[in-house]
């Protein structure tokens, strides 16, 4: 999931329209956690 979010903010941020700072919020590792064990309790 880390890697996913680093590609796709990494490498089109020029077609989304913003310029990566290099930090990420403290709150995404936190909800990606959530939606990970949501997803494996729920399959």
């Amino acid at each position: 999931m880390f890697g996913a979010i680093v590609w796709i903010f990494g490498n089109l941020s020029g077609l989304l329209g913003f310029t990566p700072t290099g930090t990420l919020d403290p709150s995404i590792p936190v909800l990606m956690l959530c939606v990970a064990y949501g997803l494996s309790m729920d399959y």
